[in-house]
Parts: structure tokens; C-alpha cells; sequence
């Protein structure tokens, strides 16, 4: 939605500059801040393009390849980095199962890959008989692009991300 309306502002705001009642010939060049508006909005276009990419179980791989979950890797939006509803693939073993109000007490399960991230998973419309402590998890989703901190978890990191679940699989075996 975001990205529509700002194409929508680009195109209005070329369409405004050629619309003067000046002869082309004496129409003035747009003004330096109004070049600069518009590559600051393209660049917002670019950014949010690029953050919302299309979902697909291909395109939450790649991008777990390109950040991979591990030592030091923070994966929350912060700085440069936008994390927020980016496609993304996590496996490991399931530690915990529960909710808690920081989810809106919707189930949430605590997954540690081999890496030593544990990362939460939001698992919304799935319930605790899907998968038992210890089974190996496969979740396909989207990133929260907020941070957490897991008092009690010993995890690689100090904050991490957490991911909400679109497909997953246990042990192997596809569920959703």
C-alpha cells in the first residue's frame, strides 16, 4: 500500500512539474530539492521493494543463505538492516512450546538451530500435538523485524528476531 501511494506522489509530482503555464522553451529545470524529493521517495520504493519481496519457500531460503542465523547475526530491524516481513527459512530443534503475552498469547515455539540461534516462532492456528520437544522444525515465513530478548535461553546472541510462520514442516514431513 505504502509503495502504491508513493508512486502514485512520483507520477503526480512529475505530471505537476510539466504541467506549467510556461512555453517549453522557458520553463525552468526542476529545482535541486525537488530532484532530491524524488530520489529520496525512489529510494524508499527500492527499500520496501526489496524488504516485502514476493513470499515463496525459494525466496525464504535465499535469503536465510544470505543471512545466515548464527553467532552475532542479529536479524531485527535496526540501522540500515530492515528485517520487518522478510521472507525467511529457519530449521532446528524444537526446545519449547507455549504462549506468552510479548505474542498476544498466540503459540509460540522456541526453535535452536545448529548454530546455536534459538529463535521464536509464531504459530498461529497450530497447535502443541503438531510437533514434541526435540523433533527437527522447518518453518518457511516472515521475519518480525522486532528484537527480543530471551532471559533464560542461552542463545548466541543478546536480542533476536522472531519469525512468523506461513508453512512448516516436522521431522521432515510437511504439515502446513
Amino acid at each position: 500500500m505504502r509503495r502504491t501511494l508513493t508512486i502514485i506522489l512520483l507520477m503526480s509530482l512529475l505530471i505537476s512539474c510539466g504541467t506549467g503555464n510556461k512555453t517549453p522553451a522557458t520553463d525552468p529545470k526542476p529545482a535541486p530539492s525537488q530532484v532530491q524529493e524524488v530520489e529520496e521517495d525512489l529510494e524508499l520504493v527500492e527499500e520496501e521493494t526489496t524488504s516485502t519481496e514476493e513470499w515463496s519457500k525459494d525466496v525464504c531460503e535465499a535469503n536465510a543463505l544470505e543471512h545466515p542465523a548464527g553467532p552475532g547475526k542479529v536479524l531485527v530491524t535496526k540501522g540500515n538492516h530492515n528485517f520487518t516481513a522478510y521472507p525467511y527459512y529457519f530449521k532446528g530443534e524444537l526446545l519449547a512450546q507455549g504462549t506468552h503475552e510479548e505474542f498476544g498469547n498466540n503459540p509460540v515455539w522456541l526453535i535452536k538451530n545448529d548454530a546455536g540461534y534459538v529463535m521464536p516462532v509464531q504459530m498461529i492456528g497450530v497447535g502443541e500435538d503438531e510437533a514434541e520437544i526435540g523433533d527437527t522444525v522447518e518453518i518457511w515465513g516472515r521475519l518480525s523485524g522486532e528484537g527480543y530478548s530471551l532471559p533464560n535461553v542461552d542463545n548466541v546472541v543478546g536480542e533476536t528476531g522472531y519469525l512468523l510462520m506461513i508453512q512448516f514442516s516436522v521431522n521432515g514431513k510437511p504439515r502446513i
